[in-house]
This record gives structure tokens, sequence and C-alpha cells, in this order.
């Protein structure tokens, strides 16, 4: 009964690794390129706001 339950464990991170894991990454390489390109753009307002 215990090797059951761990292949079926193994089978389950397997899944999750296999369909989940890309879309967690893809989401949070869009969300960090966003913040990133928000704050950039903040960044280069207040240069331009203290240069004129």
């Amino acid at each position: 009964m215990l090797t059951y339950s761990i292949a079926f464990a193994a089978v389950c991170v397997s899944h999750f690794l296999r369909y989940w894991l890309p879309y967690l990454a893809f989401f949070a390489v869009r969300f960090n390129v966003h913040g990133i390109n928000h704050s950039y753009i903040r960044h280069i307002l207040k240069i331009f706001a203290f240069t004129t």
C-alpha cells in the first residue's frame, strides 16, 4: 500500500512540474517584467523632471 501512495505522489509531482510549473514561471516572469518596466518608466520621468 505504501508503494502505491509513493507512486501516486510521484505521478502528481511530475504532473505538477510538467503542466503547472511553466505557467507559474511564465506569470512570475511577466509580473516581474511589468514591475521592472513600471519602475524604469518612473525613473526616466523623474530624471526628465529634474533636467527640465
